[in-house]
């Protein structure tokens, strides 16, 4: 009896720990905690420091870009800060959230550029980063000129609010919230389903669009004037409360819309707040990559 007391534990702190100890909530992943802080010091010591003798610390040689008004590659990043160096122009960084899964990171930043002649242009970014063995391989980003808070709809800022990346989730819980914003995404916004949205969203809804005021009967007459979106979502990524999508809101007129939109759940795995980054595509670009 003992020797088999004695084999349960050893397999309980070894094969098995996780399941063990803690099989019912999502597990903390020491490479995306790493991941999260390369990114981090990236953007701080490469991009708002202008420092073109961080970027081979942070990037991988074939780096890929997606962004339009950015070339890939070292050769692209160092064009950029040289570009902006040229203008004088001053950087300085608000991260609001960060959200890490897998090989991703998303950055959720106001960054305020300040030109030599003292204006000030703040900008919400949303930043999508691919890292593979230490080394950030592949950018996606949308961004958007940010409404100040007294002009908003809803009284908010775009970039402040609540949520918790770091929050122990239960996996099951992990697992219905992604799908739950999929369903938001794709049945909502994208056919215009609202008989459905009592399941997918509380009663306290805070909105952080700038155009649409907080509460989930704003959020239905705001659907009702846009009408159904024909939408595909490209990424998905999702850490403790907070669920994130980037898609392509499409067009037939133009190259459609890039959005990262941000959701904040609650227990029951309902949408309690949002955020979104809304960028026009362009027609053309400095990299051969596509947008998404």
């Amino acid at each position: 009896m003992k020797t088999l007391k004695n084999l349960v534990l050893f397999l309980c702190t070894t094969t098995i720990f996780a399941s063990c100890v803690n099989d019912d909530e999502t597990p903390t992943s020491s490479i995306e905690t790493k991941n999260k802080e390369l990114v981090t010091n990236a953007l701080l010591k490469v991009h708002d420091k202008l420092d073109k003798t961080m970027i081979d610390t942070f990037y991988e040689e074939g780096y890929i870009e997606h962004v339009p008004d950015a070339e890939s590659g070292k050769k692209g990043l160092q064009n950029t800060i040289n570009d902006l160096i040229s203008k004088n122009t001053t950087i300085t960084r608000d991260i609001a959230r960060i959200v890490s899964e897998d090989d991703r990171v998303f950055v959720h930043s106001r960054v305020k550029l300040t030109s030599n002649t003292g204006n000030v242009t703040s900008i919400i970014t949303g930043d999508i980063f691919r890292v593979e063995n230490n080394k950030i391989v592949e950018h996606w980003g949308t961004q958007q000129i940010e409404v100040p808070k007294s002009e908003t709809a809803n009284g908010n800022s775009m970039i402040d609010g609540k949520g918790d990346p770091n929050a122990k989730i239960p996996i099951t819980d992990f697992t219905r919230n992604k799908k739950n914003v999929i369903r938001i995404i794709n049945e909502v916004l994208g056919n215009g389903n609202q008989s459905i949205m009592p399941q997918l969203f509380g009663e306290t809804y805070t909105q952080h669009n700038p155009m649409v005021p907080n509460g989930v009967e704003a959020l239905k007459g705001f659907l009702n004037s846009i009408g159904k979106l024909d939408v595909e979502i490209k990424q998905t990524i999702a850490q403790g409360d907070l669920v994130l999508t980037f898609a392509h809101y499409k067009n037939p007129e133009n190259k459609g819309l890039g959005i990262i939109d941000i959701f904040r759940l609650d227990a029951s795995g309902k949408a309690v707040e949002h955020w979104d980054v809304i960028q026009s595509i362009p027609e053309t670009s400095r990299n051969d990559n596509d947008f998404f």
